[in-house]
């Protein structure tokens, strides 16, 4: 699959910015307010486990890329 620059760059900055700092903002609404019956841990495991995906798949067109211009 091959992604434009500017799909890989918005999808890296999400994995590299959203991503965390929206499991920290769950995670620390999560103690101040004890969100009683919200599943936030699953949640935020959930986001984790699918940007660490994407994460992997972006390294994987990364160098897939890096290969290509490298026998150019």
């Amino acid at each position: 699959m091959n992604l434009s620059n500017k799909a890989y760059d918005v999808t890296k900055f999400i994995c590299l910015v959203v991503s965390p700092a929206l499991c920290t903002l769950l995670e620390a609404l999560n103690v101040i307010w004890k969100l009683e019956g919200f599943p936030v841990s699953e949640i935020v495991l959930t986001i984790g486990a699918l940007t660490a995906f994407v994460g992997a798949c972006l390294k994987f067109s990364s160098d897939k890329y890096a290969e290509t211009k490298k026998d150019e």
